[in-house]
C-alpha cells in the first residue's frame, strides 16, 4: 500500500504534509488547511474500501456522528470531502500530544505508574465524553488507550468513532461479524449481541485497571484466547495487584468489569459520580483535570514506582497460558502472528525467573492426553477455529497520532452461527486445570444441627458462615444474577413456601403464601422474577411470579406428570424435569416462560433430572442413571451435559457414588456438585470438562454459585 502518494499534494484546501498512521478503514495524514492556516488530521478511506458503497456510507456516517458531539474531550470534525479519485476523507482536529497507549508503554518501560488521582481524573474525563456520546445514542465500540489522545495541556481526547453505532440507525458493520480490539471488548460484544453505552463503560473499566495495575486484566497467547477470557473468565482482582487501593476504588473497577451489563454502571454519569466520591476518599478535594498534565511530562516526581505498590500474581496464569499454547501446537492449528506490545514483554521479562520454575513443574505434571473435543464451549462442527479470525496489524511511524482507526490489533470475527462469537471460542479453562476465581462465593444447604440451614463459603471451601437459623428446614438456595439475594424454600410456616433474603442472610421475606407447597425456586436472568414448582393445582406444575410474589401465573398444565427442578435460561426458556413416581422415569423438557413451545429433550428408559442451564444458555447440565434399572442395570446417577436443544449428550463425570445438585460458575468454566457419601452430602468442584476434581466441604449439598 502506497501511503506516500498523497504527500506534497493538495486535496481541496488541504496540503498533505506527511503520513502519520494507518488503520483498518483509512490512512491518516497530517495536512495544512491553507485557508485557515492550521494543521488538521486528514483521514482518507483506503482505496480497497472506497469501492464499497456500504463502507463509504459508514465513513460518512462517522463524520456526521462526531460532528454533532460538542465536548472538550471529543475530537472536533471540521469537514468532509472526496479525493480526485473518489476516496472519501474527513478533516478533523489534529492532536499533537500522542496517545494514552504510548504514555502507558513509556511508563511500563520505566517501571512507573500514574498516581491514583491521575488515573481517576483521566477516567473521569473520558467518562464525561462518553456521557455526551451516549446521550446522542452513539456507542463507541472500540474504546482503548490508542483511541484516547493527549493534548499538549494533558487533556485526554476521545477519537476514532469510525466503528461507532448510532442506535436506531442500521448497522454498517460486517454481516454476522464483530469489530473491536480483543483486550478491551465487552463480553456482549464478543458474543455479537446488541450493544449500548454499558459496553463502553466496560472498556473504560479495563483502561482504568490498566492505568492502576500496569497490566491489562486479560492476557493470553492469542486473540481468540483473550476473547474467551472476556466472555467467560473473571480477571485477577485488582486488589491482589494493588493492595494499597481503597475499597471504594476497587469497587469502581469491579462494577465496570461485570460480565452482565445490568450489574455495571448504567450510565456514564453514574460512573463520574462515584469517581468524584473516590477522589474524596483518596484525600483529594475533588476532580482536578490539571492532574492529567503529567501525561505530557511523565517526570519521576509526579509518578509512583510500580515496585513499591504493585504485586502481579500472574505466574500461575502465564504457566497455564503456555500449556494452552502448547496444546494448540500439538493440534497443529493454523495460527497467525500477533505482535506483543513492548510493555507486555517488559512485564514478562521481570517475571521470567519465577514463571520458568512454576511452568516447568506444572508442565511435567500436566495430563499428556488432553480431553476429547466434545467439551462444553466448542461448537462441534467448527474445526479450524483460528481461520475465522481476521487480524489486521497496523503501526504508526510517529508518536504524533491524530484521529486514527487503530495502531493496535483490530479483530473482525465472522461466523455463520446464530449463537455469536461465543460458539467458536476455544474454552481454555476446559483444556487446563484452572483455579476457581477466588472472589466468588458459594451458597449451600447443610444439616448440622438436626435440620437444614443455608450457609455461604468462599469458593475454596473456607470461611463458612451460617445464614439462617430455624428449627425447621431452609434449603434449596438459588443466588440471584446480581449476587445480592438468595431465593430458597422454607418450612417455617408449616408447609413449603418460597422466601428470599439478602446474600448476608438479612431481610428474609416470604414470596409465596399458599396452603400447599411452593418449592425449588430459580431466578430469571434479570433478577426480577422467580420460577418455582407448586402443587396449588394438585399436580406440581411450573409457575412464575415477580420477585415480590405478585403476578403469579401458571406455565405448565400437565395433569399426568409431576414437574421438578427448574432452571431459567438467558433467552427466557425454562428447563425442567417431569415424570411420575410410579415408574421412576423422568425426562427433561423445555418451555418458553409464556408457556409456548414445550419440547421434550431426552427420551431415555432411565431418569434424567436436575437440569441446569450454562451461563451462556448453550448447554444443559443434568443427572442421569448409568445403566437401565428396569433391565437390572445400575442405579447410580452420573453428571451429564448436552446441547441446549437436547443433542450431543455425553457423560461428564461418574464416581459410582450418588451425585446430585450441580451448578455452574458464573463464567461456565467450573462445576460444583453434591456427592452422597455415607448418607452425607459432600461438595466437590471440578473443571467444566470433568477434570481437576477437588473437595470443598464435607458437610453440604445443593450448591449455588454467587455470580
Amino acid at each position: 500500500m502506497d501511503t506516500e502518494k498523497f504527500v506534497g499534494h493538495k486535496i481541496d484546501r488541504y496540503r498533505i504534509l506527511r503520513h502519520i498512521a494507518s488503520g483498518g478503514m483509512a490512512d491518516v495524514y497530517l495536512a495544512e488547511d491553507e485557508d485557515l492556516a492550521r494543521k488538521v488530521a486528514l483521514k482518507i478511506m483506503l482505496d480497497t474500501l472506497a469501492i464499497d458503497p456500504q463502507f463509504v456510507q459508514r465513513f460518512r456516517q462517522e463524520a456526521r456522528t462526531v460532528a454533532r458531539l460538542d465536548h472538550p474531550n471529543i475530537v472536533q470534525v471540521y469537514t468532509v470531502g472526496e479525493t480526485p479519485t473518489g476516496r472519501p476523507y474527513i478533516a478533523m482536529q489534529y492532536i499533537e500530544g500522542g496517545s494514552l497507549r504510548e504514555k502507558l508503554e513509556q511508563l511500563a518501560i520505566r517501571g512507573k505508574l500514574l498516581t491514583i488521582e491521575q488515573a481517576l481524573n483521566v477516567t473521569r474525563q473520558i467518562a464525561l465524553a462518553l456521557g455526551v456520546a451516549h446521550q446522542a445514542q452513539v456507542v463507541h465500540r472500540d474504546l482503548k488507550p490508542a483511541n484516547v489522545l493527549i493534548r499538549p495541556d494533558g487533556t485526554p481526547v476521545l477519537v476514532d468513532l469510525g466503528i461507532a453505532v448510532v442506535q436506531g440507525v442500521p448497522k454498517l458493520t460486517q454481516t454476522g461479524g464483530i469489530i473491536g480490539t480483543p483486550h478491551y471488548m465487552s463480553p456482549e460484544q464478543v458474543r455479537g449481541l446488541p450493544l449500548d453505552g454499558r459496553s463502553d463503560l466496560y472498556s473504560l473499566g479495563i483502561i482504568l485497571y490498566e492505568m492502576l495495575a500496569g497490566v491489562r486484566p486479560f492476557e493470553a497467547a492469542d486473540s481468540i484466547a483473550v476473547l474467551h477470557q472476556q466472555a467467560y473468565e473473571e480477571p485477577v482482582p485488582l486488589g491482589r495487584c494493588r493492595p494499597d487501593l481503597s475499597p471504594e476504588l476497587l469497587s469502581i473497577v469491579e462494577t465496570c468489569l461485570q460480565k452482565e451489563p445490568a450489574r455495571r454502571f448504567q450510565r456514564a454519569e453514574a460512573l463520574v459520580a462515584v469517581i468524584d466520591r473516590a477522589l474524596l476518599a483518596e484525600g483529594q478535594t475533588g476532580p482536578n483535570p490539571h492532574s492529567t498534565q503529567v501525561l505530557t511530562d511523565l517526570s519521576d516526581s509526579s509518578l509512583i514506582s510500580r515496585l513499591q505498590v504493585v504485586h502481579i500474581p500472574t505466574a500461575e496464569r502465564l504457566a497455564a497460558e503456555q500449556r494452552f499454547a502448547e496444546q494448540q501446537l500439538i493440534e497443529s492449528t493454523p495460527r497467525r502472528t500477533v505482535t506483543v506490545p513492548v510493555w507486555v514483554m517488559v512485564t514478562l521479562a521481570v517475571l521470567a525467573t519465577a514463571v520458568i520454575a512454576i511452568t516447568a513443574m506444572q508442565f511435567l505434571n500436566r495430563n499428556p492426553n488432553p480431553p476429547p473435543t466434545t467439551i462444553p464451549g466448542i461448537a462441534q462442527e467448527v474445526t479450524a477455529v483460528p481461520e475465522v479470525v481476521e487480524i489486521v496489524a497496523t503501526q504508526t511511524d510517529t508518536p504524533e497520532l491524530a484521529a486514527t482507526d487503530t495502531p493496535e490489533l483490530e479483530t473482525a470475527v465472522s461466523t455463520p452461527l446464530s449463537a455469536g462469537v461465543s460458539a467458536i471460542i476455544p474454552p481454555s479453562p476446559t483444556l487446563l486445570p484452572t483455579p476457581i476465581p477466588a472472589q466468588n462465593k458459594i451458597v449451600f444447604q447443610s444439616n448440622r444441627d438436626g435440620d437444614f440451614e443455608i450457609f455461604i463459603m468462599d469458593s475454596n471451601g473456607g470461611n463458612q458462615i451460617q445464614l439462617t437459623e430455624n428449627d425447621v428446614d431452609d434449603n434449596y438456595p438459588a443466588v440471584s444474577p446480581d449476587g445480592r439475594q438468595i431465593a430458597f424454600q422454607s418450612y417455617r410456616d408449616g408447609n413449603w413456601e418460597v422466601y428470599t433474603m439478602t446474600v448476608d442472610g438479612s431481610q428474609p421475606r416470604r414470596v409465596t403464601n399458599n396452603p400447599t407447597d411452593d418449592r425449588l425456586p430459580t431466578w430469571s436472568p434479570d433478577g426480577q422474577q422467580l420460577a418455582f414448582i407448586s402443587d396449588r393445582d394438585g399436580d406440581f406444575d411450573l409457575f412464575v411470579a415477580n420477585a415480590d410474589g405478585s403476578n403469579v401465573r401458571q406455565v405448565t398444565h400437565n395433569s399426568d406428570l409431576r414437574e421438578g427442578h427448574v432452571s431459567w435460561s438467558v433467552d427466557n426458556r425454562l428447563v425442567y424435569n417431569a415424570g411420575t413416581w410410579d415408574d421412576a422415569t423422568w425426562e427433561i423438557y423445555t418451555i418458553e416462560v409464556n408457556g409456548q413451545n414445550p419440547r421434550q429433550l431426552t427420551h431415555n428408559n432411565v431418569s434424567d433430572w436436575s437440569p441446569e442451564w450454562s451461563p451462556d444458555g448453550r448447554f444443559i447440565l443434568y443427572l442421569s442413571i448409568v445403566g437401565d434399572p428396569h433391565a437390572g442395570g445400575g442405579d447410580d446417577p452420573a453428571i451429564f451435559i448436552m446441547n441446549g436443544d437436547g443433542s450431543g449428550a455425553r457423560q461428564l463425570y461418574n464416581s459410582q457414588y450418588y451425585e446430585w445438585g450441580a451448578d455452574w460458575s458464573a463464567d461456565g468454566s467450573h462445576i460444583i456438585f453434591t456427592r452422597d457419601e455415607n448418607d452425607l452430602g459432600v461438595l466437590y468442584a471440578m473443571n467444566a470438562d470433568g477434570s481437576n476434581l477437588h473437595l470443598l466441604t464435607e458437610r453440604g449439598s445443593y450448591p449455588s454459585w454467587v455470580r
